[in-house]
């Protein structure tokens, strides 16, 4: 299993670059105030692992704790409808 302690799962894409850069600033700042938490980000692109990997260097964001969805185009029906009922604060 990915999830090993508690955790904060966020989402990314690569077409919304600013948004991308925004959510991994503030979980490398979160991570310093809850160090107890694991940040794993999930990249919901459809994208190769070489594409997805590079946009994350090309930013110094580190690999760890980065995934992606094995099938992105499923993800966003399965995953996204209940996401769209939750709030983060």
């Amino acid at each position: 299993s990915i999830i090993k302690k508690p955790s904060v799962i966020y989402f990314w894409t690569e077409n919304r670059r600013a948004q991308f850069r925004e959510s991994h600033i503030k979980a490398k700042k979160l991570k310093q105030t809850y160090p107890d938490l694991d940040f794993i980000a999930i990249n919901a692109s459809r994208t190769t692992p070489a594409n997805w990997q590079s946009a994350l260097k090309q930013y110094g964001f580190s690999l760890h704790n980065e995934y992606r969805f094995k099938s992105p185009k499923k993800a966003r029906t399965k995953v996204f409808p209940i996401l769209a009922n939750v709030s983060f604060i």
